[in-house]
């Protein structure tokens, strides 16, 4: 749990929260390292997206027929 933890957006967002309420400054490379996750995230999510739709479509005009 703990390696998949670690990959998960949100434990690096608590961190970093945690961080910045005990005085620490914010860390440039951490957020665009975070914000690079979340464009990796939704990049997967519209390519799955198109994927499942495009197959959807498939199986629909084939049930027509």
């Amino acid at each position: 749990m703990r390696a998949v933890g670690a990959v998960l957006p949100l434990t690096h967002a608590a961190e970093a929260a945690s961080e910045l309420s005990a005085g620490a400054g914010l860390d440039v490379r951490d957020l665009a390292a975070e914000l690079g996750t979340g464009a990796g995230y939704a990049l997967l999510a519209v390519v799955l997206l198109t994927v499942f739709e495009r197959g959807s479509r498939r199986r629909a005009t084939l049930d027509v027929m």
